[in-house]
């Protein structure tokens, strides 16, 4: 006797087959499945935005770390201070990098490059989605006023003459 088409055998049926055990072992795709893989294709797209995000949060930070040295920097010398040198002397790009961003540090805001301020923009920027994205939803409290029945004005009738 054939079996019932929902999967279960009749009474009597005969041993399913080889090919009939590898159909009932398969993976059966349903459509809860295919939203998984929707939000496992977003869930990557995620975590993608997030890795740039804290990328670009690393590198912001690192110029503001080397704008926060302009304390260490003689404005009439224009070599890199000892304290730099100690920290920074076996990597001399970084070295030098560091110096700069320093002196730029000491500039003016009109004189000194637009990057400094960029960089603290995007850091505080992102550092404040970061702390929204922790808190808990913000409430909202909405009043509806709503006014009922018909609008009275007052109407003047224009005789004809």
């Amino acid at each position: 006797m054939p079996d019932d088409p929902y999967g279960k055998p009749n009474e009597g049926a005969s041993a399913p087959s080889i090919v009939e055990n590898l159909l009932a072992s398969a993976p059966i795709q349903r459509a809860d499945q295919e939203i998984d893989l929707h939000e496992d294709a977003r869930g990557k797209k995620v975590r993608e935005i997030r890795a740039l995000e804290q990328s670009i949060f690393q590198r912001t930070m690192e110029v503001l770390d080397a704008a926060s040295r302009f304390g260490e920097v003689d404005p009439t010398n224009l070599e890199p201070s000892r304290a730099m040198m100690d920290d920074f002397g076996h990597d001399p790009e970084k070295l030098a990098q560091v110096n700069r961003l320093a002196r730029y540090a000491l500039m003016n805001a009109k004189e000194a490059p637009v990057g400094l301020a960029i960089a603290k923009s995007v850091a505080v920027g992102l550092a404040r989605a970061q702390a929204m994205s922790k808190s808990a939803p913000r409430t909202m409290n909405v009043a509806i006023l709503h006014v009922g029945g018909e609008l009275n004005l007052p109407t003047q009738v224009l005789e004809d003459e």
